[in-house]
């Protein structure tokens, strides 16, 4: 056998082994196409059925962001009327208490039971009975 006949068998057998693993993984890689090509296929039909379904509440949809921008129009409104129902309601603050030209706090009588008129004193020592609605019979 020649050298020249074997480098051209040899040449053949890389190019035949070269075609094959070529059409092994293009098979391959049709296979994972194809998967693909089913999974877009399922995802498609799964838009096309949201779409069907939104389609049924749009309008809905639409009257509820109208409702909620008329809402929200209305919420600086609220507050400014909250916050004054709740300085109307707002206790008064303490008054500061009095103080002398050195800064020492005045004493400020207090009322004790000696000041107290006899029909509050006998009020407030008469014993309370009931309690509303937790009442017993």
């Amino acid at each position: 056998m020649n050298v020249h006949t074997v480098l051209v068998a040899l040449s053949a057998a890389d190019v035949a082994l070269l075609v094959a693993v070529l059409a092994i993984y293009l098979f391959g890689l049709g296979v994972v196409l194809r998967r693909i090509a089913d999974n877009l296929d399922r995802c498609l039909k799964s838009v096309q059925q949201v779409e069907r379904d939104a389609a049924a509440i749009i309008p809905g949809v639409q009257h509820v962001n109208a409702s909620a921008g008329q809402v929200a129009g209305a919420l600086p409104l609220l507050y400014g009327a909250a916050e004054r129902i709740a300085a109307t309601l707002a206790p008064a603050p303490p008054p500061e208490p009095a103080t002398t030209g050195n800064g020492a706090p005045t004493q400020v009588a207090v009322p004790g039971p000696a000041d107290t008129p006899a029909s509050v004193a006998t009020a407030q020592r008469q014993p309370r009975h009931g309690r509303g609605y937790l009442d017993e019979d």
